[in-house]
């Protein structure tokens, strides 16, 4: 489990991401890794950096934009 919080959105309203701020003494955390929240499933990382990743939503009809 790794805590984080949204820091960002993209200003298109095509794009289906968020960037997430995260702990970077979390555990390894990797493109492909599913997003949960208590109420489920909210997408998936698709790029991690030092303190924060991006992630797909799981409502993106459009996956690898």
């Amino acid at each position: 489990t790794v805590g984080a919080r949204v820091i960002g959105r993209p200003a298109s309203p095509f794009v289906r991401a968020v960037r997430l701020s995260i702990d970077q003494h979390a555990p390894a955390l990797r493109r492909g890794l599913p997003v949960v929240t208590a109420e489920g499933l909210v997408g998936q990382v698709i790029q991690v950096y030092g303190g924060y990743s991006e992630v797909q939503l799981a409502v993106d009809r459009n996956p690898g934009s």
